[in-house]
C-alpha cells in the first residue's frame, strides 16, 4: 500500500494499524520515501541483516 507523506500526518493512527498486516510506504513526488512497518517484520530484518554480515566477514 502506497500513501502520501500528506496523508499519512492526517492518518498516522490508521496507517500505523494497517501496518500490523501490511507495509505502508511513504511516497512523495511519486518517489518512495519511507515506510511504517510492524516491529516484528523490522526485528526478523535485521537478525537477517546480521546474519549476512557475519557469514561475509
Amino acid at each position: 500500500m502506497g500513501i502520501s507523506t500528506t496523508e499519512a500526518r492526517d492518518q498516522l493512527d490508521r496507517f500505523i494499524d494497517r501496518a500490523n498486516t501490511e507495509p505502508v510506504y511513504l511516497i512523495r513526488h511519486d518517489r518512495r520515501v519511507g515506510a511504517i512497518a510492524d516491529t516484528g517484520s523490522l526485528d526478523r530484518l535485521e537478525a537477517a541483516a546480521e546474519e549476512l554480515e557475519d557469514i561475509a566477514a
